[in-house]
């Protein structure tokens, strides 16, 4: 009859230890996930004309004002 080896406590704790090493990293990398979810990052649109003049009525400047910066002559 084979002789059957049991594990030391020693190996056992050993295996538990890699256990809990392998799940806390997983819990590291979901909270990771769950913080890029909760703080997207802020996306950029296109930059249209009238994206442009309500940034500059915003700004205090008239549509003269921006038609001068760019060289137009009204």
């Amino acid at each position: 009859m084979p002789e059957r080896k049991y594990r030391t406590a020693e190996e056992r704790i050993a295996e538990i230890e890699k256990k809990i090493d392998y799940h806390q990293n997983a819990i590291a990398k979901l909270e990771k996930k769950k913080e890029f979810i909760l703080a997207p990052k802020k996306r950029r649109g296109r930059v249209g004309l009238a994206s442009v003049i309500k940034a500059a009525k915003e700004n205090g400047m008239s549509v003269q004002e921006v038609a001068e910066k760019l060289g137009i002559e009204l």
